[in-house]
């Protein structure tokens, strides 16, 4: 397979873009569809992109739960809840 891109340069990119698949893809120029292509392919690039995911979703699940316990963001519990679940 001829690669488009280098792959510890993908790596950079998706941590870089946070795990932002397609953020990722388009400072590499590549599609999403090549990316995970890429990722079944390189185990390396699957395990960069599985660990910074992972990273960003706590990140993101800790500031909800963060809101939700702010009084002042009651109303907004069930996207919350939505999203946490």
């Amino acid at each position: 397979m001829a690669l488009k891109i280098n792959i510890k340069e993908a790596i950079e990119a998706i941590e870089q873009a946070e795990g932002v698949v397609t953020v990722a893809c388009r400072s590499l120029g590549i599609s999403r569809v090549t990316f995970y292509r890429y990722c079944k392919d390189f185990p390396e690039l699957q395990k960069a992109y599985d660990e910074t995911k992972a990273v960003t979703d706590t990140a993101i699940v800790n500031e909800l739960l963060g809101i939700a316990f702010d009084s002042n963001h009651k109303d907004q519990l069930a996207a919350i809840n939505y999203y946490t679940s």
